[in-house]
C-alpha cells in the first residue's frame, strides 16, 4: 500500500502517514518522480528506528524541495534536524504556517527553526534537553498566534529569554521534569516574554510547571494575561506538594454576591474578567470544601459590567475525602441550570 501511494506523489495534497514498523521503511523510497507540486499538508509519524535510516528519510523529504504549496508540516522525529544551513533536511521553512515537530535536538535548534518560519501562525514543539548555540538577539515571530511547548524546566528560560511573540493568543506549556529535579519555575523569564511581546493571551494552559501559588497570581495579573477567556491548569504532583490554586486565588476570582453588589460591580476590580472556561485537573488545587464552587457560582451568576459569564468548568475532586460534599452538590445544581460542568474523581 505504501509503495502504491509513493507512485502518486504528484497528486498528493493532504497526506498523513503513521508508520510504527521499521520494516515498512523500504516502501517509502520514491522510485521515480520526487515532485509533489500540490502538497499542502504533510504529517509523518515514525518509530525511531525508521527515522535513523537517513537515506530513506532524505529521499522521502526530497519531494518537499518542489512543494510550493506546502504550509502544514508535522514530523515526529528527524535524524538531521538542526536548523543550520548545512542540514540535509530540505524543508521550505519560509512557506510554513503550521509546524509540528518532535525531538528537536536543542533550544538553539528550536529557535533557529522558528526564526526560519516568518509566516508561522501555529506550532507544537518538543525540545530535547540540550541547549546548543543560542542566537545573539531575540527571534521575532510576527504572525504566531498559537504555541505549544514540551520542554524541560532547565531549558525553558533560555528559550523564553530569546523570543518575541507579539500576536500570541494561545499558549500551552508542558514541563517534563519540574518535579523530578525540583527545578525552579522561571517566573522572570515568563513575565519578561509577555512584557517584551506585548501580546494579549486568550487561552493559557499549564501542565506540571512547578509554579508557586503567589507566582501564579502575579502571572494572572499581568496585562498580557488579564483578558484570557480559557484557563487550564493540570498538575500531576502528589497532594503533599504546595498547590497552584489556593484559597487566596479563589477569593480573588470570586465575584460579589447579591443583586445590589452585582449592580455596582464592574471589570475594574475583577481578576480575569473575560474568563469563560476553567479546567482544574489532577490535584492542582486545594480549598475548603465549598469555596471553589462558590467562586464558580458567582462567576456564573454575575451581571457585573464588563465581566464575562463563566460557562464551562472541569474540576477534579479527587483530593476530597467527601467527593459528594458541598462543591459536588453546588456544581451539579449549576449543571442543571445549563452550565457545562465536568467532574472527575480520580487522576486519569
Amino acid at each position: 500500500m505504501l509503495a502504491l501511494y509513493m507512485c502518486y506523489l504528484p497528486r498528493w495534497r493532504e497526506v498523513r502517514l503513521d508508520i510504527a514498523n521499521p520494516t515498512y521503511g523500504g516502501s517509502l523510497q520514491p522510485s521515480s518522480q520526487l515532485h509533489a507540486p500540490l502538497l499542502e499538508t504533510f504529517h509523518l509519524t515514525t518509530c525511531w528506528r525508521l527515522t535513523r535510516n537517513e537515506e530513506i528519510m532524505q529521499d522521502l523529504l526530497k519531494m518537499l524541495e518542489v512543494s510550493p504549496r506546502l504550509s502544514n508540516f508535522s514530523v515526529s522525529r528527524l535524524s538531521d534536524l538542526n536548523g543550520s544551513n548545512d542540514t540535509t533536511v530540505a524543508i521550505p521553512w519560509t512557506q510554513l504556517v503550521r509546524l509540528d515537530l518532535g525531538f528537536i535536538p536543542s533550544v538553539g535548534a528550536c529557535l533557529s527553526i522558528m526564526n526560519s518560519c516568518p509566516n508561522l501562525e501555529s506550532c507544537n514543539l518538543i525540545v530535547d534537553p540540550t541547549e546548543g548555540p543560542l542566537p545573539a538577539t531575540p527571534i521575532i515571530l510576527p504572525a504566531l498566534t498559537s504555541l505549544e511547548l514540551h520542554i524541560r524546566t532547565g531549558e525553558l528560560a533560555a528559550l523564553l529569554d530569546r523570543a518575541v511573540f507579539p500576536t500570541l493568543q494561545n499558549f500551552t506549556l508542558y514541563l517534563q521534569d519540574a518535579y523530578d529535579n525540583h527545578a525552579a519555575w522561571p517566573q522572570a523569564s515568563f513575565t519578561d516574554l509577555l512584557s517584551r511581546s506585548k501580546c494579549t493571551l486568550a487561552r493559557l494552559e499549564l501542565h506540571d510547571t512547578g509554579v508557586q501559588a503567589t507566582q501564579f497570581i502575579d502571572c494572572l495579573q499581568h496585562a498580557s494575561v488579564r483578558q484570557i477567556a480559557e484557563l487550564v491548569i493540570h498538575d500531576s504532583r502528589d497532594w503533599t506538594w504546595d498547590p497552584v490554586i489556593t484559597p487566596q486565588l479563589v477569593q480573588l476570582l470570586t465575584m460579589p454576591c447579591g443583586d445590589a453588589a452585582n449592580a455596582n460591580a464592574d471589570a475594574s476590580g475583577c481578576l480575569l474578567p473575560a474568563l469563560r472556561a476553567l479546567d482544574l485537573g489532577n490535584g492542582c488545587w486545594t480549598c475548603p470544601n465549598g469555596l471553589l464552587s462558590e467562586m464558580i457560582e458567582s462567576r456564573w451568576r454575575t451581571t457585573a459590567r464588563g465581566v464575562t459569564r463563566l460557562e464551562r468548568v472541569h474540576i477534579d475532586l479527587n483530593l476530597f475525602e467527601d467527593v459528594h460534599g458541598p462543591d459536588h452538590m453546588r456544581l451539579e445544581k449549576l449543571r442543571e441550570e445549563g452550565m457545562k460542568v465536568r467532574l472527575t474523581y480520580f487522576r486519569d
